[in-house]
C-alpha cells in the first residue's frame, strides 16, 4: 500500500509539474489553481485549505520553491481576482463567497 501511494504521489507531482505551472508575464513561473484537460488554466487562489498558498505549509513544496515564491506574490496581488483590499483591511475571498461580499 505504501508503494502505492508514494507512486500515486510521483504522479501527481510530476502532473503538476507538466500542467499546472503558468509563465506569468509579470510574475514569472507561477502555479495555477485550477487546470483541465484541454490545456486550459485558471489563475487565482482561495481562502480555503487546501489552497496554493497553503502548499508550502502542507509540505506540498519547499517554501524557498522560487515557483511558490512567485505564486505567493501573485496570490497577495491584486492581479489575484479573489484578492480584494479596502479600507478596513485585506486579504484573499473567493467564488464561494462571491464578490459582493467583499465590497469591491
Amino acid at each position: 500500500m505504501a508503494q502505492q501511494c508514494t507512486a500515486l504521489a510521483d504522479e501527481v507531482s510530476a502532473a503538476l509539474k507538466k500542467y499546472a505551472i503558468h509563465n506569468h508575464p509579470k510574475y514569472g513561473k507561477i502555479y495555477a489553481f485550477e487546470v483541465d484537460g484541454f490545456g486550459s488554466q485558471i489563475l487565482m487562489d482561495d481562502a480555503n485549505v487546501p489552497s496554493l498558498l497553503a502548499m508550502g505549509y502542507l509540505g506540498d513544496v519547499e517554501m524557498n520553491d522560487p515557483i511558490y515564491q512567485n505564486t505567493r506574490r501573485f496570490v497577495w496581488s491584486e492581479d489575484n481576482p479573489w484578492f480584494f483590499k479596502g479600507k478596513d483591511g485585506e486579504g484573499i475571498g473567493g467564488p464561494h463567497v462571491g464578490a459582493i461580499c467583499h465590497g469591491r
